[in-house]
C-alpha cells in the first residue's frame, strides 16, 4: 500500500504524463513549457488527543480542509495570470456543458 504522499506523487506524474502526451499530438512541431503551478486541496488529520465533538464521526472525523498552490516561477504576477487563465479555461469548459444540457433539454 502507498504512503498518502506516494499515491499524490503517482497521480500527480500519471496527470502531467497525460497533459504531454496530448502536447505531443497538438504541437507535433514542438513546444517548451514555461512556469506552471500546481492546485490542490487535501485534508489534514487532527492530533491524536483531540477532542471530537460528539457529532463528529467517519472516517476523516476531525481532519481540517486545506487547500495549497504553488508553482516555478519566482513571480507573482505570472502566478497570478496563470491563475487567472485556468479560471477562464474552467469557466469555458462549464459554460459549454451547460449549453450541451440546454440543447439536450430542448431536444427531448
Amino acid at each position: 500500500m502507498l504512503s498518502p504522499r506516494e499515491d499524490f506523487e503517482r497521480r500527480l506524474l500519471a496527470l502531467v504524463r497525460d497533459k504531454i502526451e496530448q502536447l505531443d499530438e497538438d504541437y507535433p512541431n514542438g513546444y517548451e513549457v514555461g512556469d506552471f503551478l500546481v492546485t490542490f486541496d487535501f485534508f489534514s488529520a487532527p492530533d491524536a488527543d483531540t477532542e471530537l465533538y460528539p457529532w463528529e464521526g467517519g472516517r476523516y472525523a476531525g481532519w481540517h480542509p486545506n487547500g495549497m498552490t504553488f508553482g516555478s516561477s519566482r513571480s507573482w504576477f505570472i502566478d497570478e495570470r496563470l491563475l487567472y487563465d485556468a479560471l477562464a479555461f474552467v469557466k469555458g469548459k462549464k459554460d459549454e456543458a451547460d449549453e450541451e444540457t440546454e440543447e439536450d433539454e430542448i431536444e427531448e
